[in-house]
């Protein structure tokens, strides 16, 4: 029995490349929503808001909206992603949240468009262009958590 149990004990969980690679990147990922999390909590509270009375409730709209997401759908999420494709899942839904943090910084201006200066959107348009981009985010979370515990198969 010892001798079972110190075989087990010696082996490296990183020992599968697919698993290393997929942990590694799941980590950076981890790291970059985290970034992605304090870097609009921030940006609201320095740049845009700066010195309003109503910041408190800007930065509060960014957690709610990062939070109603998945109280309403991973519950739901959970049956459909099982019986997808779990690689083809992953890449998808990284590919989603993507596009909706580039088109995030072109809403705002932090990325130029042509013929259209960034100082010209409103405030509403900004915060309601984070917290739209927050909640997209948060659903697209929503549909990857079983896909991204699991090796590539």
């Amino acid at each position: 029995m010892k001798r079972m149990l110190s075989h087990f004990t010696k082996r490296n969980p990183l020992i599968n490349r697919n698993f290393a690679l997929l942990w590694f990147g799941q980590t950076i990922s981890q790291v970059g929503d985290t970034l992605f999390s304090t870097t609009l909590v921030l940006w609201i509270a320095t740049l845009i808001a700066h010195g309003a009375s109503w910041v408190p409730l800007a930065i509060s709209g960014v957690l709610l909206a990062a939070s109603l997401p998945s109280l309403l759908i991973q519950p739901l999420a959970g049956v459909y992603v099982d019986r997808w494709n779990k690689r083809q899942t992953m890449i998808r839904m990284d590919s989603i949240r993507m596009v909706l943090i580039l088109f995030l910084m072109l809403l705002i201006g932090a990325l130029p468009l042509p013929f259209i200066q960034s100082h010209h959107f409103s405030l509403f348009w900004q915060l309601s262009s984070i917290y739209i981009t927050v909640i997209l985010v948060t659903l697209r979370l929503g549909l990857s958590p079983a896909a991204s515990r699991s090796e590539f198969t």
